[in-house]
């Protein structure tokens, strides 16, 4: 029967990350061996064996503790032997010293009250031969048989019960490698902290962000903190495209997580997290903005055609786009032949630039009008009245001339028969300034 011993084990490592490892170094356990073997733990006797060895006792001095991956450990026990012969009518002593005694065996985990305990458990030895080996092998009192079996005690048993509330499983996993007895256990998935913000110049307390619960959009105000775990998806979005601060107006640059990487989006500024092990951080990020207006104005104050800005083109703009002290954009306005039933020339811009394609710096709030002038049409109401100020002038080969004057250029369109009218040349007036 195998005798076991019950002592508290030095834990000489606690790590607690992700899991938990608890472990057991192979000098703590071979001071413990060295202890009982000092304490004459595992000295033993027997005697009334029966034939040539009447009695015979054992002594180690000393141990030393090889502790092996797979759970495997082997023990060198340092003793010396004492033995009572009785071959016939005449008996003597004889007494060994310096033995060695090499033991195999395994490190098992077994379940104890409100816990777990180590138990090494001796399986084999390596026979040193002689009658000593003879001895120790026999059958009733071989060291394999008696020595003991060691683990922690019943009443400091190893991780507690209470484990259970934090660990997946209340059984650890038992391992060793060339020195130490590990064991581990894997943390009960708890909460995922996620902060979900706005970010303005580094600024988080501004504006609305959204989650999805239940189907639906619910708002809460920037920056919130949520509760998350492990394996679950969330959708968020930050539901407005700019946001004011004291500097002016933000526009929406994407959304970025704490180690800056930027996230793709399933939609217009809405994304979509899936939880893993680490707490985490979402910003929608905005940047300083500047407003960019643009429009058409028919000469009569019509509107129509296009404008252009960067790639996009509408009937007229009116938007926001980042600032930049130097990046160039790029305009454009055209109005299509036949609109209004006349042909369409570019003027000039608002802020007096002569091309329709340019380009612009949007480090300021911009708003400009493209002027077209039309085929036969003027902003001045006389031109066209009853004795008004147009003038026609037909020549030998039938070509007609118009002129009149329109947003305060004088003009000259010309016609052939057949042909419709074209405009010639335009001339700014210079209006005379009556001398007081």
């Amino acid at each position: 029967m195998k005798k076991v011993i019950y002592l508290v084990v030095l834990l000489s490592q606690i790590f607690l990350t992700q899991d938990l490892q608890v472990k057991i170094s192979e000098s703590s356990i071979q001071n413990l061996f060295n202890s009982l073997a000092h304490a004459r733990y595992f000295s033993y006797g027997k005697a009334d064996l029966g034939g040539v060895v009447t009695f015979y006792n054992f002594k180690a001095t000393g141990m030393s503790l090889d502790i092996q991956p797979n759970n495997l450990f082997t023990a060198t026990f340092y003793a010396s032997m004492h033995a009572e012969f009785n071959p016939g009518p005449i008996s003597f002593s004889y007494t060994a010293e310096n033995l060695s005694l090499t033991i195999s065996g395994s490190i098992n985990l077994e379940a104890a009250a409100q816990g777990y305990k180590i138990r090494f458990t001796p399986l084999s030895f390596i026979n040193p031969g002689g009658w000593f080996g003879n001895a120790l092998n026999h059958s009733t009192s071989g060291i394999v048989a008696s020595l003991p079996e060691i683990s922690t005690t019943v009443n400091a048993t190893l991780l507690p019960g209470i484990v259970s509330n934090y660990f997946t499983s209340t059984a650890p996993v038992l391992s060793t490698n060339n020195n130490e007895v590990i064991l581990s256990l894997n943390l009960v998935q708890g909460p995922r902290y996620y902060t979900i913000t706005n970010e303005v110049n580094q600024n988080w307390n501004l504006g609305f962000i959204d989650h999805e619960e239940n189907n639906s959009y619910v708002r809460y105000n920037s920056p919130k903190t949520f509760e998350w775990y492990q394996g679950e998806v969330h959708r968020v979005q930050s539901p407005f495209k700019l946001i004011d601060d004291s500097n002016g107006k933000n526009l929406y640059n994407g959304w970025y997580n704490q180690h800056e990487d930027r996230q793709a989006e399933i939609a217009f500024q809405r994304i979509e997290i899936p939880i893993g092990p680490e707490d985490g951080i979402m910003k929608a990020k905005f940047k300083p903005a500047n407003r960019i207006q643009l429009n058409n104005v028919l000469e009569g104050n019509s509107v129509g055609g296009t404008v252009t800005y960067d790639s996009y083109t509408s009937s007229s703009i009116d938007d926001y786009d980042f600032y930049h002290a130097t990046n160039v954009h790029a305009l454009g306005t055209t109005v299509p032949s036949g609109t209004y039933n006349t042909s369409w020339y570019f003027q000039n811009w608002s802020d007096g630039h002569p091309t329709a394609q340019r380009g612009i710096v949007l480090n300021t709030d911009i708003n400009l009008t493209a002027y077209h002038k039309g085929i036969q049409l003027s902003n001045n109401q006389e031109t066209y009245s009853n004795n008004g100020q147009q003038h026609f002038v037909r020549v030998k080969n039938s070509l007609l001339y118009s002129t009149y004057v329109s947003m305060d250029k004088l003009f000259v369109e010309s016609k052939m028969p057949s042909v419709p009218w074209a405009l010639m040349w335009v001339m700014l007036l210079r209006r005379a300034v009556q001398k007081p």
